[in-house]
């Protein structure tokens, strides 16, 4: 008969010959190219760190082995980077993002486990009656998790295993990202286009998009508008790209 401890050990073991990644939510398998996991990859902050990381200049000098310690170190985990994601991704990406344990999940403990059990100050264990309504049931461990756990304070990349994780304090949303990479691009495809018409072509602000209406005064306006949201986003970039290449990704500040 299958002991119940042996049991829940095998499910363990299972969910470790996963890959686990905390900014995507599901369980991957170890196929070689898995293309579902490459499409959840594409759209998730790793994705981004990858390609603001190919805009530094320092990075490519860390690749020959010239910068600072933490420089040569990321040279070390992400490697070359290429001009291909799905490469990159199933060459260095998914091995340095990935859990190196499983998330941790309720259970249910045996007898046996009992006697191996060993205290831990990120787990609560409860005794739970099962002679009481669900709802009360609920309702008492609701309240003594308000008590017991962090809430919404509760930072969950403190607690990733991976070798490289995304920088937990300061988040940007991914669709952020694109337009400060195409500012940046463009700016850098030629340095004398003025900042306005960076913009304009990216229709960044569509309020600041000028009519063949506008007079000199509104044109003036508009422009002088347009190029400071080109140079804000121009900023952003610079400091993603900067912290990008130390290890720290999104940050800007």
């Amino acid at each position: 008969m299958t002991n119940l401890s042996d049991l829940a050990q095998r499910q363990q073991r299972r969910r470790l010959e996963r890959r686990l990644f905390k900014d995507m939510p599901a369980g991957w398998g170890k196929d070689p190219e898995d293309w579902d996991e490459l499409a959840a990859a594409k759209d998730s902050y790793y994705y981004w760190w990858w390609a603001f990381l190919r805009e530094s200049d320092e990075y490519r000098k860390a690749r020959k082995g010239e910068g600072t310690e933490a420089m040569l170190h990321m040279a070390a985990d992400f490697g070359q980077l290429g001009d291909h994601f799905p490469t990159w991704w199933f060459k260095r990406g998914r091995d340095i993002f990935a859990e190196k344990m499983a998330f941790p999940q309720v259970r249910k403990l045996q007898s046996a486990d009992f006697e191996k059990y060993e205290s831990n100050k990120n787990k609560l264990v409860l005794e739970i009656p099962l002679t009481i309504r669900r709802s009360t049931l609920l309702r008492q461990i609701n309240k003594i998790l308000d008590t017991e756990h962090a809430g919404a304070a509760l930072r969950l990349h403190k607690f990733s295993e991976a070798q490289r994780r995304i920088y937990p304090k300061q988040r940007i949303r991914k669709t952020t990202f694109k337009p400060i990479l195409d500012v940046w691009h463009m700016k850098k495809s030629d340095k004398h286009m003025p900042d306005w018409q960076i913009g304009e072509q990216l229709r960044l602000s569509p309020s600041f998009i000028v009519a063949a209406a506008d007079d000199a005064d509104t044109t003036a306006y508009k422009h002088r508008n347009m190029a400071l949201t080109v140079q804000r986003l121009l900023r952003k970039a610079q400091a993603l790209i900067k912290f990008a290449a130390l290890g720290d990704f999104p940050r800007f500040r």
